[in-house]
């Protein structure tokens, strides 16, 4: 079992892992920066066994749009050190 702060410096799902925000239980919420170098946040889950449904969670609240919500930019799953994790790309 890592760290959450273990994951600082990797690169998961095609992400750079910055800064650990914040942590809560089986949540962690990374600074991280897309492709075009646009600042974002990416959530990591420890799946335990309900990552698909996690990831349509968030895959159908990606669908709804306001100006008051921060958007989610992507979701799916990837793996750290043998551990399985939904991830999510916040704006």
């Amino acid at each position: 079992m890592h760290l959450w702060t273990d994951y600082e410096g990797n690169t998961l799902a095609g992400y750079p892992i910055g800064r650990l925000n914040r942590s809560e239980g089986r949540n962690a919420f990374f600074t991280t920066a897309t492709p075009d170098g646009q600042r974002a946040l990416l959530r990591l889950t420890e799946a335990h066994f309900d990552e698909s449904e996690l990831i349509g969670r968030w895959r159908r609240i990606a669908a709804v749009s306001h100006s008051n919500l921060q958007a989610i930019k992507r979701a799916g799953q990837t793996t750290f050190d043998g551990l399985s994790l939904a991830c999510c790309l916040l704006e």
